[in-house]
């Protein structure tokens, strides 16, 4: 019996075999290349915010441009004190972590400059794009600086720059501050500042964390050379490791079972 001759592919057939060769090709050497490692997730979701405090926060915001906002208690920004601010707080014996990040109405109206500041009569343009990414800021930052009065507040560096000045945007946090019947840390201010102050604050043995990219990318956008050696390191300062080894031996704790080791005991 004479063998059926095979029907031969048509062009069009191999040219789309031939793209998906291609294709899965492409996307191996991308995963072998470029994919995030296990513990750079970790990491960033170490300090991530919520979906779920992200929505509120913005509910918030959709109730103060409405007009709707109530001007008598505070509101929040955070449920819980990030990670950060917790961990320098709790090393100066504040044990912060438990307690609301809040701010006030009043706040926010400086802050956009509906209100001039009552310390130095200047208006402020953080704008609402920049306000709406405020807890992720908080819960990320660039660098923290204890604050220059001495009280044991805390300054905290973002990514955010003033939308008129480009100045750096800085959040002042009052710390175990009394809100009604209930002790808070409270935003107190949201506004750009001159590099000058930074550069004050590091001379002065002010800076008590910063991120290990973020902190010298920084640096140098604002004209400071050699920006890793102009950060003053040691004496306590931590940065984004700090956090994430001690998560990470968490993470093998917690997952350690309970019959590891015995066999060596024995």
């Amino acid at each position: 019996m004479r063998a059926q001759a095979q029907e031969p592919v048509p062009e069009k057939r191999r040219s789309r075999r031939f793209l998906a060769g291609v294709v899965c090709a492409a996307v191996c050497v991308f995963s072998v290349f470029f994919a995030v490692p296990a513990d750079a997730k970790s990491d960033a979701a170490a300090f991530s915010v919520a979906t779920e405090e992200t929505a509120a926060w913005n509910a918030t915001l959709d109730d103060y441009f409405a007009g709707t906002l109530n001007v008598r208690v505070p509101h929040t920004v955070l449920s819980r004190t990030p990670k950060v601010l917790a961990r320098l707080l709790a090393d100066d014996g504040v044990p912060a972590e438990e307690m609301r990040l809040v701010v006030n109405k009043s706040i926010l109206d400086k802050t956009l400059g509906k209100t001039a500041s009552k310390f130095t009569g200047e208006f402020h343009h953080v704008g609402e794009t920049n306000l709406r990414a405020l807890p992720a800021e908080l819960a990320d930052p660039v660098a923290v600086f204890d604050s220059a009065h001495g009280n044991g507040d805390k300054v905290v560096l973002t990514t955010l720059k003033d939308t008129e000045s480009g100045e750096s945007v800085i959040v002042a946090v009052a710390v175990a501050t009394t809100r009604g019947h209930e002790t808070v840390n409270a935003v107190s201010s949201v506004h750009g500042r001159q590099v000058g102050s930074f550069r004050k604050w590091m001379k002065d043995g002010l800076l008590r964390y910063f991120h290990t990219k973020k902190f010298p990318q920084w640096l140098d956008s604002v004209g400071v050379q050699n920006p890793r050696a102009a950060i003053p390191c040691g004496n306590g300062v931590l940065n984004e490791k700090d956090f994430a080894d001690s998560a990470r031996d968490g993470a093998k704790r917690k997952n350690k079972s309970p019959n590891d080791g015995k066999e060596l005991r024995k």
